[in-house]
C-alpha cells in the first residue's frame, strides 16, 4: 500500500504497531487497578491488550490469549518436572553413587602401589551397581589419554558375568583411537583378568580387571602396558 511501511524483520514485528494493534488505535476496553481506562491499544482482531487479554476469553482471538499462553506454560512446566523427577538422579542413586567413589577412593589408595608395578603405563577405575550405572574415577594416567564415558555401558549382568561397552579411548600424541569394544568379564574369578583386544594393541597391552564385587557394586580397572620401544599401543 502506498506511504504504508512495513516492518523489515520478524523481530520488528513483535514489536510493530501492526502486531500490537496500533495500525487501527483502537484502545484495550480494560481498566486499570486504579480504575482508569488502558491506556494500551489494543492487539489487532481483539478489543484487549495482550496484559488485560488474560483472564478473558470473549473478544480475545486464543492464539493471542494471555490466558491460553499461561496454560499452556505451565503444562509444559509439569511436562518437566515430571521428566526429571522419574528420569532423573534419585537421591537414592545419588547415596549409592556417592557409597562407589568412596570404596573406589579406598581401593585406590590402597592398591595404587600394586597397580602401578602391575600397570607402568597407569591405570584408571571405574564402578557400576548392579543395574547399570557407570562411575569413572579420575585416573592415574597422562593427559595425553582422553576417555569418552558417555559411550561407556553395562549391557548385561549376571551372576556368572557381566557384559561391558567400555569407554573410548584416544591417545592424542598418535590420534589412535579405540572404539565400540565389548568385553566380558567372569565374575569371582581369580584372577577376574581380561586382555583389553583394542584397535592400536600392537603398541602396547590394555587390561581389564574386576578388583571388587560386592552386594554394594563392582569396582574395575582398565590398566595400561607400554610396549617396549613403541609409544603406548
Amino acid at each position: 500500500m502506498a506511504g504504508t511501511h512495513y516492518p523489515a524483520s520478524a523481530g520488528q514485528w513483535a514489536t510493530s504497531p501492526y502486531w500490537m494493534g496500533k495500525k487501527t488505535m483502537k484502545k484495550c476496553k480494560k481498566k486499570t487497578k486504579k480504575s482508569r481506562p488502558c491506556k494500551k491499544p489494543a492487539m489487532i482482531d481483539s478489543e484487549y491488550c495482550y496484559i488485560h487479554s488474560i483472564g478473558t476469553f470473549k473478544g480475545v482471538p486464543w492464539y493471542k490469549n494471555g490466558t491460553w499462553h499461561f496454560v499452556i506454560g505451565i503444562l509444559i512446566t509439569l511436562v518437566i518436572f515430571a521428566y526429571n523427577y522419574y528420569t532423573g538422579p534419585t537421591k537414592e542413586k545419588q547415596d549409592k553413587a556417592l557409597s562407589l567413589l568412596r570404596k573406589m577412593e579406598r581401593i585406590d589408595r590402597i592398591s595404587y602401589s600394586s597397580l602401578i608395578a602391575k600397570y607402568p603405563e597407569g591405570y584408571i577405575l571405574f564402578a557400576s551397581d548392579h543395574v547399570r550405572l557407570v562411575i569413572p574415577k579420575e585416573s592415574h594416567l597422562s593427559s595425553e589419554f582422553e576417555f569418552h564415558w558417555d559411550k561407556a555401558k553395562i549391557l548385561e549382568i549376571s551372576a556368572s558375568g557381566i557384559k561391558i561397552r567400555l569407554p573410548d579411548i584416544n591417545y592424542r600424541p598418535y590420534n589412535i583411537r579405540a572404539s565400540n569394544v565389548v568385553v566380558t568379564l567372569k565374575r569371582y574369578a581369580s584372577p577376574a583378568r581380561y586382555l583389553y583386544p583394542i584397535g592400536i594393541s600392537s603398541y602396547g597391552k590394555v587390561y581389564i580387571e574386576i578388583l571388587s564385587d560386592d552386594a554394594d557394586g563392582i569396582i574395575y580397572a582398565i590398566g595400561f602396558i607400554k610396549k617396549v620401544g613403541g609409544p603406548p599401543f
